[in-house]
């Protein structure tokens, strides 16, 4: 992270997109870049749990690796 985005303890909002632009510059082909593919880091995140939930992971599991509350994942997530 660069020295301007930092103020103090406390890094500037704006830094967490420019990261995330930039990574996804260097790791993603350009196909890959111009699809919306993994557009925001949430993308990611949303995509993990799902993939946890639906390999029979325990949702309460999944809650606690995501430090979620177990009543935030939709039950309709949930796999038997």
């Amino acid at each position: 992270m660069n020295a301007e985005a930092m103020t103090g303890n406390y890094v500037d909002a704006a830094a967490d997109g420019i990261t995330w632009a930039r990574a996804r510059e260097y790791a993603l082909t350009r196909t890959e870049r111009n699809s919306r593919l993994a557009k925001r880091p949430y993308d990611l995140r949303h995509a993990g749990i799902s993939f946890w939930l639906y390999s029979g992971v325990d949702p309460a599991e999944c809650a606690r690796r995501a430090t979620e509350h177990r009543g935030s994942l939709s039950p309709l997530r949930q796999v038997p």
